[in-house]
């Protein structure tokens, strides 16, 4: 049956196996976490009425972590443009970004945030960043993946905007989830760019993690200085929103 399964993968994704690291062609099963989201984005989903642009961020989440971090990541926008079956971003740890035309960069430095969070320290936070010239522009979209639009749930439409053109998801307070993260860490840690908690720290995606990222995430594209950002957030702010230690 296992035969079966890998022998009706298309072509294009098995010939990445011979590609992947020995370090994850040897992982064991022991150590792997799947974290998945099987409709991120059900408001958009409900209210679109139509709206191919609202649509689009509906996303399938599924994030695969090994030892607590994130090794593979697949994104599904099932409602992407005209195609009838969507678009699917994936990505393997060392191996590259799949599904997506990645921005090499843009002098337009602009951050992406959610619309359904904002808060006053979100404000205070983009307000410094334009200070000090990291950003000139802010786009407010639902969540983390490609979820950060309009919704509680648009994570992930967020972090792909970071490899189309933002320079950053900027979100300095708690809200999104684990099973919101972890694939989209996996995509644009592949892509060059980086993923942490709004403290420079890596986020812990293990059977005892801790299910909400209390301590915000930034996200920077591949041609940003993720620790420039990291260090203009003010500590007043990093304080409000402290990571739980795990179990």
């Amino acid at each position: 049956m296992g035969t079966s399964v890998v022998n009706n993968f298309d072509s294009s994704v098995l010939v990445h196996d011979s590609k992947c690291s020995d370090e994850v062609r040897q992982i064991t099963s022991d150590d792997v976490v799947v974290w998945v989201d099987p409709l991120d984005g059900t408001y958009e989903l409900v209210a679109a009425e139509g709206n191919i642009s609202q649509q689009q961020e509906v996303t399938v989440l599924i994030g695969i972590s090994y030892q607590g971090r994130p090794v593979a990541g697949v994104i599904h926008q099932p409602f992407w443009g005209t195609s009838a079956v969507g678009r699917t971003v994936w990505a393997i740890k060392e191996t590259g970004v799949h599904g997506v035309e990645i921005v090499k960069s843009n002098s337009q430095r602009y951050a992406v945030t959610t619309r359904s969070h904002s808060t006053v320290h979100i404000h205070d936070t983009l307000n410094i960043l334009k200070e000090k010239n990291l950003i000139n522009d802010v786009e407010f979209v639902g969540g983390a993946g490609f979820k950060a639009r309009y919704s509680d749930n648009s994570y992930p439409f967020s972090v792909l905007k970071c490899l189309e053109g933002a320079a950053a998801y900027v979100f300095p307070s708690p809200g999104c989830k684990k099973w919101d993260t972890c694939a989209p860490e996996a995509i644009i840690t592949a892509s060059g760019g980086k993923l942490t908690d709004i403290s420079g720290n890596d986020l812990y995606y293990g059977a005892d993690a801790q299910i909400p990222n209390n301590s915000g995430v930034l996200a920077t594209a591949h041609w940003i200085n993720h620790q420039e950002f990291v260090d203009c957030i003010p500590e007043r702010i990093k304080v409000l929103v402290p990571e739980l230690a795990r179990n």
